[in-house]
């Protein structure tokens, strides 16, 4: 038998050994930052991984992995930065998103109301549906910047206000399957 683990960070947590952190354990709550130079990877499987605090703010990860339902409960805004790549499943957050990488930003879907803004200094942003469409208030917009942006879809509707602008700075291509 398996039992699986919830891991709970409350405090600032430094990645500082050589080589990949790996860790692997059901749902993880993350409320404090997490900085550091080293590679880091979060595996909660089909459990969730909720990150209420930064993640390289102060010193950018050189790699994360996010493996696991991603959301951020706070409601604040939610700042991503690391030296290399962005790797991640889909991602619900109640506020701004922020991811920055030097390289590639792989990600699924992402949900919010609030704005999207995903930089990649050398690499690609590849994406399926980011939505910042409101039914209450204004939509966020979508802001993009990379080698090559790929997205399948994306929802900047508002039903009662102002619908969201979407932004897309590439230095190569743009693939946007559909947008509404």
């Amino acid at each position: 038998t398996t039992e699986i683990y919830t891991l709970s960070l409350h405090d600032a947590l430094p990645i500082c050994q050589t080589g990949v952190e790996s860790l692997e354990f059901g749902d993880i709550d993350i409320d404090g930052s997490i900085d550091g130079t080293e590679s880091l990877t979060l595996n909660a499987g089909t459990g969730n991984i909720e990150i209420s605090g930064e993640i390289g703010q102060n010193t950018p990860l050189r790699d994360l992995t996010l493996i696991g339902n991603l959301t951020d409960p706070s409601g604040d805004p939610l700042l991503i930065q690391v030296q290399n790549f962005i790797q991640a499943d889909s991602f619900t957050t109640q506020n701004d998103l922020t991811l920055q990488a030097g390289g590639d930003i792989t990600i699924d879907d992402i949900n919010t109301p609030g704005d999207v803004s995903i930089f990649s200094i050398d690499g690609d942003i590849t994406a399926g549906r980011i939505d910042t469409g409101n039914d209450l208030a204004d939509a966020g917009n979508i802001d993009l910047q990379a080698q090559n942006v790929t997205i399948a879809s994306a929802n900047l509707q508002s039903l009662n206000d102002i619908g969201g602008n979407l932004n897309i700075d590439d230095r190569k291509s743009t693939r946007l399957n559909s947008s509404h």
